[in-house]
């Protein structure tokens, strides 16, 4: 989704769309309008150049920073849970 304002409400419209809950859900951000996105769901994550806001509030900061893999490391991450 290109050009979402409000990010935390198009979250619950896709989480109502796959009958999913908030807590099933990853999300990783880097600015302040990923703030309500990130505390919302279960796996709230930013990179590793993301706003020190978004940093506080994170559950997992990659290494990587944006653009550069950091979306591959929480796949990754995430993979290696499930085993």
């Amino acid at each position: 989704y290109l050009g979402v304002k409000d990010k935390a409400s198009l979250v619950k419209k896709i989480a109502k769309k796959y009958n999913l809950d908030l807590y099933e859900i990853a999300f990783i951000g880097d600015d302040i309008n990923d703030l309500d996105s990130i505390k919302m769901v279960g796996l709230g994550c930013c990179v590793s150049d993301a706003v020190d806001s978004i940093k506080e509030v994170a559950d997992y900061i990659t290494s990587a920073k944006g653009g550069q893999g950091a979306l591959r490391e929480l796949a990754e991450l995430i993979i290696k849970s499930r085993k």
